[in-house]
């Protein structure tokens, strides 16, 4: 005992020790938050929310959805189209949200917004044969950001299979923060230089203006050519070139590679797949539960795709969003179609990736956007006989 306590007292245990306590206890405020890594998972559901609650804009219309939400919908047009409508939306999509972390940032801003009327849910058209009892790693980052009394119950409900090591991930700003951590450590100067970069371009408005001029085009005119000539760039270290200029970048030239080698597969028939609809569409029928407590109305929508994403010839996975969604709204469902909006021979100059819309693309979804919108306006803003 008498040995214990001289090692307690000795300053090899006990500075350490206290270092990483106080460390801890500065990780759990929001402080450390303001210097995380821009654009990463966890700096850009922060800023998204952010955003929303600090914007002048005042909303009755919220988007929810993920990367292909946050790239394609050209917020500042679209508000300007509906101006005489009387609808004001703001997006509060963010890459690579999964339900859990949509819901989570609808709840997080509720309050803040309360002239919000409607959500758009843009909704992905393979996420029901995705879902999986194990929370993905990069939404468990963003689900870290949020209230842990109101996160943990959430991913209960939603019937995720949680570990301990998850529970730790979220109580314990050091795991949490851990690869943020580990950045910040090793490059000190390209953080404050990504802060300053984030802090001077940033739109108090919106969370993301999409601003990428580079499309799929680039590389050819159907996924095997696309993905063939990516490869081959990639291989000889090159990108390329119009007119003597670059058309792509090496961002670019691996999203491309990324996304097509994603689109070789269709999941619908995947094994499990029955399982694993039945649980999205349960998790969704949670999430639409609150908008209909709330009085909110919910749009589902499917924005358009690129040109060479697989069809499947047999059943059209719509077939099953549209009886899931009048089984889970009572027959009530507004579902709205889009995925073949942008079709035509520009289809391949609308698109940055085979999933994302470029600046161009979103332009042009964005007026059709707004013409949808204007159309549902008495359903959105109540006004129905």
């Amino acid at each position: 005992m008498t040995e214990l306590k001289k090692f307690l007292k000795d300053p090899v245990f006990y500075v350490p020790v206290l270092f990483l306590l106080g460390l801890e206890l500065f990780l759990q405020t929001p402080l450390y938050r303001k210097i995380l890594e821009p654009n990463s998972y966890a700096e850009n559901v922060n800023r998204i929310t952010e955003i929303m609650k600090t914007s002048p804009v005042e909303p009755n219309v919220l988007i929810l959805g993920t990367s292909v939400a946050y790239q394609g919908v050209n917020m500042p047009l679209l508000n300007k189209l509906l101006e005489k409508d009387g609808i004001v939306v703001q997006n509060g999509a963010s890459q690579g949200a999964m339900l859990e972390t949509q819901h989570s940032i609808y709840r997080d801003i509720r309050d803040d917004l309360p002239e919000i009327q409607a959500v758009v849910h843009i909704a992905e058209i393979y996420f029901p044969w995705q879902a999986r009892y194990k929370l993905e790693h990069a939404n468990q980052i963003m689900l870290a950001q949020f209230p842990r009394a109101e996160v943990l119950p959430l991913l209960e409900e939603y019937r995720f299979d949680l570990s301990v090591s998850d529970y730790a991930f979220f109580l314990l700003r050091m795991l949490t923060y851990k690869q943020d951590l580990r950045d910040l450590t090793l490059s000190p100067l390209d953080r404050i230089k990504d802060l300053g970069r984030k802090w001077r371009t940033s739109s108090r408005e919106y969370p993301h203006i999409n601003d990428y001029e580079f499309s799929l085009a680039a590389y050819g005119q159907t996924r095997e050519e696309c993905l063939a000539n990516a490869l081959e760039f990639t291989k000889n270290g090159t990108l390329p070139e119009k007119d003597g200029k670059p058309i792509s970048d090496r961002h670019h030239r691996q999203a491309a590679i990324d996304t097509c080698s994603l689109a070789s597969r269709i999941p619908v028939d995947d094994p499990g797949a029955p399982e694993w609809t039945s649980l999205f569409f349960h998790r969704l029928s949670i999430m639409y539960g609150e908008f209909k407590r709330d009085d909110v109305k919910v749009i589902t929508l499917f924005a358009p795709y690129s040109d060479m994403m697989p069809v499947r010839e047999e059943q059209d996975p719509m077939d099953v969003w549209r009886s899931e969604l009048q089984r889970i709204q009572r027959g009530n469902a507004t579902i709205v179609d889009m995925r073949d909006a942008l079709d035509g021979p520009e289809n391949a100059g609308y698109f940055y990736d085979i999933l994302h819309l470029n600046k161009y693309g979103a332009e042009e979804f964005t007026y059709l956007l707004a013409e949808r919108l204007r159309e549902l306006k008495p359903v959105i803003l109540n006004q129905q006989n």
